[in-house]
């Protein structure tokens, strides 16, 4: 997308625009916006943009996703410069993909270096991410949320403990 194109999204994020009156401006249709946003979420990694993941990712939920989309929320999801990770952790969780399980675990460690969720004492981040490992449902999965049982952690192995208990009946 151009600087204008990016503007005039901007302008839709925040409700200055229209949908119909954003996809007038442009000579592309709805149906092209998934792939139109998974570029700009791809591009806001090579250049750092903040903004521009929390509108691609706001704005996914009104055009939706590229198939593609959770290799770009994989890769997003470990990066510390934004501030968006509670949302791609839950998006995650929605595409329930095996490839996300590494990712998950490592957001997870990366937990006390966003600073942004400081307020987060307790655990509702963990609980995301513990609730996208158990919706993905592999024994990787199961066992990753196992481990994290056993954390230093306290409110990470609350909600591990929380969560082992309500799916161990459909993994033991």
């Amino acid at each position: 997308m151009n600087k204008y194109q990016k503007e005039k999204l901007f302008e839709l994020y925040i409700n200055r625009l229209s949908e119909k009156e954003f996809l007038s401006m442009f000579d592309f249709s709805r149906i092209e916006m998934p792939n139109r946003l998974s570029e700009m979420l791809i591009e806001a990694i090579e250049t750092k943009s903040r903004t521009e993941v929390e509108m691609g990712v706001h704005l996914g939920f009104t055009f939706g996703f590229a198939s593609n989309i959770v290799n770009v929320l994989n890769e997003l999801v470990i990066l510390d410069w934004h501030t968006t990770h509670d949302q791609i952790v839950h998006l995650l969780k929605d595409f329930s993909d095996e490839s996300s399980i590494p990712y998950l675990k490592e957001t997870i460690k990366l937990k006390p270096n966003l600073s942004y969720l400081d307020y987060d004492d307790y655990g509702s981040y963990y609980k995301v991410c513990l609730w996208a490992l158990a919706d993905i449902g592999t024994k990787e999965s199961f066992e990753a949320i196992k481990a994290y049982r056993n954390s230093n952690d306290e409110a990470l192995r609350k909600e591990a403990i929380y969560r082992y208990e309500k799916i161990k009946k459909y993994i033991e």
